[in-house]
């Protein structure tokens, strides 16, 4: 993990955005028009220790982490996380425009925010079989798993970019060990009015010694009368 920490510390020194450090274990799930972009504001975050590597790369060359904090904070999150498949699932709902028009021509639609289940399903490893000819058969398939959906929080604001931040660092227990300096939870205050909105679920499951030899995990989202897919590729 050592090239991904790197990879974590040069967006760092290039004044990325931290959340940048996530862009290859994150999935768009749905997308908005803002009248002049195509935006991403469904998405689905696979916590892989790739991930974790870049994030903490990054802080460490931000934040100037004394002797030890590195290992100490690897640790922690390793001790939350290990044994399990943990995602974040931000769904959005954002007034829709039309680039021939100025301004809002439908309000946005909170339905589109709800989360009623998750599943992941993953390839089982390949099964052969005499069928009843006596021909050799071979069989793949799929095994499914029902998540633990937790509601997080959710969030307006008059301006669509306020949202887009990492505010689930502070608020979800096993990840407390990526939150920057001086992190603190949403204000209810500053984000209780505007026109757009986001919800951020925490979504995971068991992992089995199945998922762990999977080339890729498929993460279902339901809700809102809505099927989303996100599709991750594991690193083996």
């Amino acid at each position: 993990m050592v090239f991904e920490m790197e990879k974590g510390e040069q967006l760092a020194r290039h004044h990325a955005r931290l959340i940048q450090t996530t862009a290859e274990d994150s999935a768009p799930i749905g997308w908005w028009w803002s009248g002049h972009d195509r935006i991403a504001t469904d998405t689905a975050t696979l916590f892989t220790p790739a991930l974790a590597s870049r994030w903490m790369g990054y802080l460490n060359a931000s934040e100037h982490w004394p002797y030890g904090e590195l290992r100490e904070r690897w640790a922690a999150l390793a001790s939350r996380l290990d044994g399990r498949v943990t995602f974040i699932v931000q769904l959005s709902a954002f007034p829709k425009s039309d680039p021939l028009e100025l301004g809002i021509v439908q309000d946005a639609d909170d339905r589109s925010m709800r989360l009623s289940r998750c599943i992941l399903a993953y390839p089982k490893p390949l099964t052969r079989a005499l069928d009843e000819s006596d021909n050799l058969r071979t069989d793949r398939t799929e095994g499914r798993v029902e998540c633990e959906v937790t509601p997080l929080v959710r969030l307006s604001s008059d301006r669509w970019q306020s949202l887009m931040e990492p505010y689930w660092t502070a608020l979800v227990p096993q990840l407390a060990a990526l939150a920057p300096e001086g992190t603190c939870g949403p204000s209810p205050y500053d984000f209780a009015t505007g026109d757009f909105h986001t919800a951020y679920f925490l979504v995971d499951a068991p992992l089995s010694k199945e998922m762990e030899k999977a080339p890729r995990l498929s993460l279902y989202v339901l809700g809102g009368s809505r099927e989303r897919v996100a599709t991750f590729k594991l690193a083996r």
